[in-house]
């Protein structure tokens, strides 16, 4: 940029750019304005800063790269002829995701299936029998975690939380950036239930003990730039020459072939370049206000965690490894697949439509009585309509005017005319709580909910009475004791648990190396004193 103010030394402190963010974008913006888009992507992946363009559903499906490593999946239907869809989240290389069929007419397999059911009634199976010990379902499964910041973190987290021993390697001279420590309770929250060892991977030695690791492992994730751990052997292809049915799962930002091949990027960049930051917001908003989370992280964590118990299943049944590709990109792409069938079989693309859907009237966030507060109404049959008028009209009383407006007489209508709707739906919300009106009409059986903010969600009654918030000491004094989420699926017999707070930086070296590795004292003695442990 060659900007003599951000040429201060001052601004190379994380905190200070993050507490000037608002100065820090309008000079970066200014800059960035004098680039058309992909200009500005290949100048900034030349010097390795993490870039990529905000996708519409066209341009993802246009995008080369995409088409390039053939992501889009062809199918044919008797019915709807040959369409495309998206492709799969993850790569599998022994055991590849595949469209089998196109989704099923309504009824179209009956006679198939009860002539199959009738030529063979199996015998009943006997219940599960309860031991009386539940056990986690992924007891006595080792993962060797190379995996930093979120999206991998949150993937093998999955499998933290149900059994897994997650080890994660880590190193003080160049993972401080991936705690982030005393800005965000990332790492707690994304690296509970696992342990720390530290090892320079620079170093020869250090690479043969991450292998010594290995063969004691099932498991191996890793979320670094491409190619940067075939450099030091510890790419798929070296690795199962250590453990041959090493289940390896790796999450290259575009893939690993292709012309984007070399870029990198985080969460951020991957939703955008999927289309999701371009859908995610109002019609009339700019990008930069739109999906204000790193909603890809999450969403393509809890996929590589699904499928890396895909993969340790089918070792299960054959005892067969694999390699698994996440190009995170790729992931987000696939849950894009109505728009994406909608811009291929009808040459739509599709536009933010904020809160609006063309399927509900009301549907929508309304303003309540407080300070920015608000609430959720959607109602998406006739059936839902007539109860919230209904919650409206007062004991004894009549419905408000307004509802009997011929504009709102029908769910067409009330969608075509659904900015009048909302002024008047929201007269009646501005006089409660979110929480009055969310009682209200959920008493009528109309959905709707209270607007909540993360203080509220953690104070939430009806959570807490589940025991869904559970409080988790942790060894580093900075964060001391925090609330933690635990599960959104309950299972019966093998619930999971937080059995640990995050692991202090390296606090496990004793225990990986002098136990699991049976690594003599003096060995480790001496790895420590060549910084191999660092």
């Amino acid at each position: 940029m060659d900007n003599e103010v951000l040429k201060d030394p001052v601004w190379q402190d994380l905190r200070v750019r993050m507490e000037s963010g608002e100065f820090v974008s309008s000079e970066v913006s200014a800059f960035i304005a004098g680039f058309t888009v992909a200009e500005f992507v290949d100048e900034a992946q030349k010097r390795r800063i993490p870039a990529a363009p905000v996708s519409t559903v066209a341009g993802l499906a246009s995008n080369v790269h995409l088409n390039a490593r053939e992501y889009f999946q062809e199918v044919e239907s008797d019915s709807a002829g040959r369409y495309t869809l998206p492709g799969p989240p993850g790569r599998f290389s022994e055991t590849p995701w595949r469209i089998a069929r196109p989704a099923p007419r309504l009824g179209e397999h009956t006679d198939e299936v009860l002539a199959e059911a009738k030529a063979s009634i199996p015998a009943a199976r006997a219940g599960p029998t309860r031991s009386g010990a539940s056990s986690a379902p992924f007891d006595g499964i080792r993962i060797t975690d190379l995996t930093r910041v979120w999206v991998g973190p949150y993937g093998t987290r999955q499998l933290a939380d149900f059994g897994a021993e997650v080890i994660k390697i880590e190193s003080s001279l160049f993972d401080a950036t991936s705690r982030i420590a005393g800005i965000l309770p990332m790492h707690p929250e994304l690296n509970r239930n696992k342990l720390s060892i530290t090892v320079d991977l620079h170093h020869k030695d250090g690479q043969d003990l991450v292998k010594r690791l290995v063969a004691t492992s099932d498991v191996v994730a890793e979320n670094y730039a491409p190619g940067a751990l075939k450099r030091w052997g510890l790419d798929y292809d070296s690795l199962r020459q250590v453990k041959e049915d090493i289940v390896y799962i790796s999450m290259p930002g575009w893939g690993s072939t292709g012309p984007f091949s070399h870029h990198v990027l985080f969460g951020l960049q991957a939703q955008t370049a999927s289309g999701v930051t371009h859908l995610w917001g109002h019609p009339d908003s700019p990008p930069s206000l739109r999906c204000g989370i790193y909603y890809a992280d999450f969403f393509v964590g809890a996929q590589c965690g699904l499928m890396l118990e895909t993969a340790l299943y089918h070792r299960k049944l054959t005892g067969q490894g694999q390699l698994i590709e996440v190009s995170q990109v790729e992931a987000q792409a696939n849950a894009l697949g109505i728009p994406l069938l909608d811009h291929f079989v009808n040459g739509v693309d599709t536009q933010p439509e904020g809160n609006a859907r063309s399927y509900a009237g009301p549907h929508g966030v309304y303003p309540c009585k407080g300070v920015d507060a608000w609430c959720t109404i959607a109602c998406s049959t006739e059936e839902e309509w007539g109860s919230l008028v209904g919650a409206l009209t007062p004991p004894m009383g009549q419905a408000p005017e307004w509802t009997g407006d011929p504009r709102f007489a029908t769910l067409p209508a009330r969608v075509e005319n659904r900015e009048a709707l909302d002024t008047a739906l929201s007269e009646w919300t501005s006089n409660l709580t979110p929480k009055q009106v969310m009682t209200m009409l959920q008493r009528h059986g109309v959905p709707a909910s209270a607007v909540q903010t993360t203080e509220d969600v953690y104070f939430d009654g009806h959570l807490r009475g589940r025991g869904y918030v559970v409080d988790i000491q942790h060894p580093e004094t900075q964060w001391g004791q925090l609330g933690h989420a635990t599960f959104g699926a309950q299972l019966s017999e093998t619930p999971g648990q937080i059995r640990l707070g995050a692991p202090a930086l390296g606090q496990d070296n004793d225990y990986v190396l002098g136990e699991l590795l049976e690594m003599e004292e003096s060995e480790v003695a001496r790895l420590r004193e060549d910084g191999v442990l660092a």
